[in-house]
């Protein structure tokens, strides 16, 4: 069933650039197309794309084994969670702006969409808001 959603979801580009490069692994963070150079390409959300790979990360053996040694005597036992997660955080940023560089000079590859630091920070203020009734 998700095969036909990814095959729906991409539909629209196929048609206008058969050629055009999808990464089925970052549906998530899909948003679209635009145009570059002429053709019409994918468009992904780089903080989707940064938050799939954190998540494949905090999976892979070898990145955890990296982080534990990395971690080991630094921190309490308590803070192991938090850290582990910023630790991928900050590798799939890294990973992500290598992947934007590589999309970026290559035909009918993707590209990423990022949203202005303001506007990602008030979103998180409404989250965090006080409640109050009958505002």
């Amino acid at each position: 069933m998700e095969n036909n959603f990814e095959e729906d979801l991409y539909w629209d580009l196929k048609e206008l650039n058969p050629d055009a490069v999808i990464y089925t692994e970052y549906h998530d963070a899909f948003m679209g197309f635009t145009l570059k150079n002429n053709k019409y390409v994918a468009v992904y959300d780089a903080t989707g794309i940064e938050q799939s790979i954190a998540q494949e990360l905090m999976l892979d053996e070898n990145f955890l084994d990296e982080s534990f040694v990395t971690m080991d005597g630094k921190i309490e036992k308590k803070n192991l969670t938090e850290a582990l997660s910023r630790l991928a955080k900050i590798r799939s940023m890294e990973l992500s702006s290598n992947l934007l560089g590589e999309w970026d000079s290559k035909e009918n590859y993707p590209v990423m969409f990022f949203l202005p630091k303001v506007i990602k920070s008030s979103y998180g203020e409404e989250e965090n808001e006080i409640f109050h009734y009958g505002e």
